[in-house]
């Protein structure tokens, strides 16, 4: 596997992260030692998409780019929001993370149509 291969699994992992159901995403921040604080989805999201944005843009459908910005945008409101955004409650009862999860779907859809060679 290259290094563009590799990047290319962290970010999909990410967003698919981002898609899954509250109790999945709680079970993975439980897993990662972090309690319920969801700011790791949205730090491991944000990490692998710079990197996406500065290495691979040019792989990156302009459409899959705009879902990815659109989900970016999201978990900083996310931030701007309140605290207890990021915390167990929210996710599993906020609109705002029912939006966000769909975004994500949507994201990882796009980049799975938009992969290089695929038509």
């Amino acid at each position: 596997m290259d290094e563009n291969d590799g990047l290319s699994a962290e970010l999909r992992r990410a967003i698919g992260m981002l898609s899954r159901g509250s109790e999945a995403q709680l079970a993975y921040l439980r897993e990662l030692g972090v309690g319920d604080l969801a700011d790791e989805l949205a730090l491991e999201f944000h990490d692998a998409f710079m990197v996406a944005k500065e290495q691979r843009s040019g792989s990156i459908s302009v459409d899959a780019m705009a879902a990815l910005e659109d989900l970016d945008a999201r978990l900083a409101r996310l931030s701007e929001d309140s605290d207890d955004a990021w915390r167990s409650a929210s996710l599993r009862t906020s609109v705002a993370w029912a939006d966000l999860r769909k975004a994500a779907a949507n994201a990882l859809r796009l980049l799975e149509v938009h992969a290089p060679g695929v038509q």
